[in-house]
C-alpha cells in the first residue's frame, strides 16, 4: 500500500513538471536578458510590463544599470552618457537614448545575442568611423592601436 502511495506521488510529481514544461514551451518568445539580470524590473521602471512604449524608461542611467557588472569599462572604454558634439553625424545604426545621449545601448544591443551585444555589422576601425571620422585615428601617436584594444575589448579588426 506505502509502495503505490510512493508510485503515485511521484506519477503525479513527473506529471506536473512535464505539464509546466510544456506551458513555459508554449509562451510567447521573450527578449534575450542580459546575463544575470532577474526580470525586467532589473532595469526597467515598468518591469514584467515592459513594452516597445515604455523600454527607455529605466531605474537609473545606463552607465550605473551597466557599470553595475561593468565597473571599469568606462574608464576603459569610449564615454557615455553625454551629448555628441553639434555638427557630429551619427549613424543611424547607433541610435542615441530619448535625451538625444550617447550610452551604453548606442552601441550595444543588451538584449542581442550577438558577439559582444554590438549593433550593426562594422567591427574595429569601421565601427568607429560610423561616427568618427579618418583624422580621429591619425591624430593618435598610436594610431588608435591602444583604442582597438583597450577600448572596445574583443575586437581586434585594425584593418
Amino acid at each position: 500500500m506505502q509502495r503505490a502511495y510512493k508510485l503515485g506521488v511521484a506519477a503525479f510529481a513527473a506529471l506536473a513538471v512535464l505539464g509546466f514544461g510544456a506551458w513555459l514551451y508554449a509562451q510567447e518568445p521573450q527578449l534575450a536578458l542580459h546575463p544575470f539580470n532577474e526580470s525586467c524590473g532589473g532595469c526597467h521602471l515598468a518591469g514584467i510590463d515592459t513594452v516597445a512604449g515604455n523600454a527607455a524608461m529605466l531605474i537609473a542611467s545606463q552607465e550605473q544599470l551597466c557599470g553595475r557588472c561593468h565597473a571599469n569599462t568606462l574608464q576603459m572604454s569610449h564615454p557615455s552618457g553625454f551629448t555628441p558634439p553639434h555638427g557630429r553625424t551619427i549613424s543611424a545604426d547607433y541610435p542615441l537614448d530619448w535625451k538625444g545621449d550617447l550610452t551604453c545601448s548606442t552601441c550595444h544591443e543588451v538584449h542581442s545575442d550577438l558577439p559582444a551585444k554590438l549593433r550593426g555589422t562594422a567591427t574595429g576601425r569601421d565601427m568607429c568611423l560610423a561616427c568618427h571620422d579618418q583624422a580621429f585615428f591619425d591624430n593618435m601617436r598610436d594610431g588608435g592601436t591602444s583604442v582597438m584594444q583597450l577600448g572596445h575589448l574583443g575586437i581586434s579588426n585594425l584593418q
